[in-house]
């Protein structure tokens, strides 16, 4: 009979594969990146959609809170010295919701 310790250890073993399947994209073989997760074609529109219909949001409002949120992430960002790449990009895509609707 296994100890308690083994056993442990061999759940553990049998999770690891499940939790590197998470990390793959939908062909199952290439790690996806922040960046290029972001920039999937519809992505940023459809979590607005659902996260103003979840929360019972104003489409409108929301946008305008990830419009605000994005330029202040940026200055503080900014101010570390590094570059806030992914903050601009989401506040550029807020902005162009915003022009649509």
């Amino acid at each position: 009979m296994l100890s308690r310790s083994s056993r442990r250890s061999a759940r553990r073993q049998k999770t690891k594969p499940r939790l590197q399947a998470r990390r793959l994209n939908h062909k199952g073989n290439l790690p996806i990146s922040r960046r290029n997760l972001r920039l999937v074609p519809g992505r940023f529109e459809r979590r607005v959609e659902r996260v103003a219909q979840i929360a019972g949001l104003d489409r409108r409002r929301l946008l305008q809170w990830i419009l605000a949120w994005s330029g202040l992430s940026s200055a503080w960002i900014l101010e570390t010295g590094e570059t806030p790449d992914i903050d601009v990009d989401i506040g550029r895509m807020a902005a162009e919701a915003l022009k649509q609707k």
